[in-house]
């Protein structure tokens, strides 16, 4: 929505936004650029250079000029290197840039453009690491291009977000799950991140017609539920779950989960069982009460370093 009042413009979105927060009392010294919805890497190169020059030229305006120029450019670089040298010393810093796209998308070529845009972390669509799954819903890759982005993009320094889809068409909750005990045995994928979307049926697509015929039924809530506290069981210290629902409104879901709270209930399972789940935001210090123990761990691991 702030793209389309804005016009697609880069610096107007970036500017806005960054108002939004500074006006909201937020600090916005340092900012994560996400650009996020449908595949980054299909889009020509002269365009997402442009775009992503055009949010640097807004991360280097002066929030005071900002609000007195309503949004209009008051600077821009004639390059993206040099807006981005820029940005190196300016008030507010772009500190990370996040893209979603593909697996098979992620030739050589293109992970070198992405290092030359200042990408930091690539988000894969992932969905499922069944190829028969990836062959039913159309996707268009399978797991061998998974494995070699995943590749490519760590050996080129970049922090890997996997998109994953529990309930597609074909999969079972007990797929599901070994697929996500595979995430992190296999050393050919262990993600930093995690976006985990169950599979929804919405307004006017193809799995409607699919759900309509009976050729396709979503988990149900207690199923869909004990599916996701058992992966929660098993998520790594090093990985950070970013999402666990995708952001649908209510009304487009003709069948599936329409629960919006879905972590909440896991996490109140989890802890009826007696479980935890380890990933760094269930570890985070705000939802965490502080012990004594904790403070002596703490002053133990700052005599060792």
């Amino acid at each position: 929505m702030r793209a389309i009042r804005n016009k697609y413009d880069a610096f107007k979105q970036v500017s806005s936004r960054l108002l939004q927060l500074f006006l909201s009392g937020h600090a916005v010294e340092k900012i994560e650029l996400i650009i996020q919805g449908g595949t980054f890497s299909a889009i020509n190169k002269k365009y997402r250079e442009n775009f992503v020059k055009r949010a640097f030229d807004a991360a280097n305006n002066d929030i005071e000029k900002i609000i007195h120029s309503n949004i209009k450019s008051t600077f821009a670089a004639r390059t993206l290197r040099v807006s981005q040298a820029i940005n190196e010393k300016a008030t507010n810093r772009i500190i990370g840039i996040t893209i979603e796209t593909r697996p098979d998308w992620c030739t050589n070529p293109e992970i070198v453009f992405l290092r030359k845009l200042g990408v930091t972390r690539v988000e894969l669509g992932v969905q499922t690491l069944e190829d028969n799954v990836h062959a039913l819903v159309k996707r268009g890759h399978g797991v061998k291009e998974v494995i070699e982005a995943t590749k490519n993009l760590k050996d080129a320094g970049f922090k890997i977000c996997y998109h994953m889809m529990p309930g597609l068409p074909g999969a079972t909750p007990e797929a599901d799950l070994a697929g996500f005990k595979k995430l992190f045995s296999d050393q050919n994928l262990q993600p930093d991140l995690l976006k985990i979307y169950p599979c929804v049926v919405t307004r006017d697509s193809e799995l409607l017609s699919w759900y309509k015929e009976g050729k396709y039924k979503p988990y149900d809530d207690e199923t869909l539920t004990k599916l996701l506290v058992e992966i929660k069981k098993i998520i790594p210290p090093y990985v950070r779950i970013l999402r666990l629902i995708r952001d649908i409104p209510y009304g487009d879901i003709e069948a599936g989960s329409k629960i919006s709270n879905l972590r909440e209930n896991a996490q109140k399972e989890l802890k009826r069982l007696g479980e935890r789940c380890r990933c760094i935001r269930c570890r985070e210090i705000k939802v965490t009460a502080i012990t004594g123990r904790d403070m002596l761990q703490m002053t133990n691991l700052k005599r060792r370093r």
